[in-house]
């Protein structure tokens, strides 16, 4: 198994490649330019494009599972959590993490069987908003959040000032 601390400025490189050129860059002879490898080297890393994608799905879906987790011990309201590991307060709409996210959505719509890890790891994320009350109103709101944030992502009339701020409290009331 290649070492992590090789993958990680790897993929750190891809994520800034995608952010500064956009995902039609991202091709493995891109990376290898940006990153300053071989195209060997990144070869023995992901075997094709379609791994490097995988991987940062992967992490990108990994990090949302972090930052659920903490706001979860923080709150013990796996709703809310949901809500703030979305929109973290002080965050503002399309940033770095919600381009990335976006971004290599785009790069799975040339394959959707790449879509099938982000799928599990939303299965269980629904799994666990359902086991924490109302699954009626827990899935309402997790249906509202992924909706809010596409909203901002592609500038689809999100709600501004006051009305987000009442939106987002109300998302984070969740199913009480």
């Amino acid at each position: 198994m290649p070492r992590k601390s090789q993958r990680e400025p790897l993929l750190d490189a891809a994520e800034q490649l995608v952010l500064d050129e956009g995902v039609a860059a991202l091709t493995l002879n891109g990376l290898a330019r940006v990153a300053g490898v071989s195209k060997g080297g990144l070869l023995y890393h992901f075997e094709s494009k379609a791994a490097l994608v995988a991987a940062m799905v992967e992490r990108v879906a990994a990090r949302f599972a972090e930052a659920q987790d903490r706001h979860v011990s923080k709150s013990g309201d796996a709703v809310r959590a949901y809500v703030d590991a979305t929109f973290p307060k002080g965050r503002p709409a399309r940033s770095r993490e919600d381009r990335l996210g976006a971004s290599l959505l785009a790069a799975y719509l040339n394959d959707p069987e790449l879509l099938a890890p982000l799928r599990e790891r939303y299965e269980g994320w629904q799994e666990r908003l359902e086991a924490s009350g109302d699954p009626v109103a827990a899935t309402i709101v997790r249906l509202a959040v992924d909706g809010l944030w596409l909203a901002d992502l592609f500038g689809l009339a999100p709600p501004q000032g006051k009305l987000r701020k009442q939106v987002l409290g109300r998302l984070r009331e969740g199913s009480q």
